[in-house]
């Protein structure tokens, strides 16, 4: 298994939507994912450590796990979420926030929620969307529930599959009292490349900024749905 191919999929998408990474670092993302070479992986792992969230969480979870930064496993841990999360606690969110700071989080603001991360959290990608704040550290994207449920990796269920573009029955995320709940089944129609997944009807997906990702295995969805769910509840326990 190439160990940064899962890392280079799931940051696809926001650099083409010029979110966050160098410029046009995409381009090499899919080169790479279509034809990859030792010397195109060296160029992208550079690019990759230019991600403004991404890299400080992934250095975070290898320094902890004693694991490489660009292993599978913690970009696995990060995007969909592992047992390898369940080592942290609120002093290294804390660390991890403060962090942020050198890639562009303002500083008074990561102070105030430093000292007040929710206790279970831990540092998934859901952890940087909903607390840390979709488009808090690059000012890339407003802090809504649109964003929210752009940014989330998140399971859909393919139902059609076109040309360029799946339409997959998935659960948004909305505001209630507040809180973050999942709404009712809706069916919506995502940007889709066959260079990156070949699927079937029924195959369970990720989507990241309407776009498909990946087909998920049973214990990959299994994991992106718990990890989710205990920074969600975590936040919405501490409202």
């Amino acid at each position: 298994m190439d160990p940064i191919n899962l890392i280079v999929k799931y940051s696809f998408i926001t650099n083409k939507l010029r979110y966050c990474g160098p410029h046009d670092s995409y381009l090499n993302f899919l080169n790479y994912l279509i034809n990859p070479s030792e010397e195109l992986k060296d160029k992208i792992i550079d690019e990759l450590k230019r991600f403004e969230g991404l890299y400080p969480y992934l250095q975070l979870i290898a320094k902890k796990t004693n694991n490489h930064e660009f292993s599978h496993e913690v970009g696995e841990a990060y995007w969909l979420g592992s047992k390898l999360l369940d080592k942290f606690d609120e002093i290294d969110l804390n660390e991890l926030i403060m962090s942020l700071t050198k890639r562009g989080l303002p500083k008074s603001y990561a102070e105030k929620i430093a000292n007040g991360i929710p206790k279970g959290m831990v540092p998934h990608h859901s952890f940087n969307v909903i607390y840390v704040g979709v488009g808090k550290i690059t000012g890339s994207v407003g802090f809504n529930i649109e964003n929210i449920n752009n940014c989330l990796i998140r399971p859909a269920e393919v139902i059609e599959i076109k040309e360029k573009s799946v339409v997959a029955k998935h659960r948004p995320y909305m505001f209630n009292n507040n809180k973050l709940i999942l709404g009712k089944p809706i069916e919506t129609e995502f940007d889709y490349m066959p260079e990156f997944v070949k699927l079937e009807k029924g195959e369970i997906i990720s989507i990241h900024w309407n776009f498909v990702v990946d087909k998920l295995k049973q214990k990959e969805f299994s994991n992106l749905v718990n990890y989710t769910k205990i920074n969600v509840d975590a936040l919405n326990n501490s409202l």
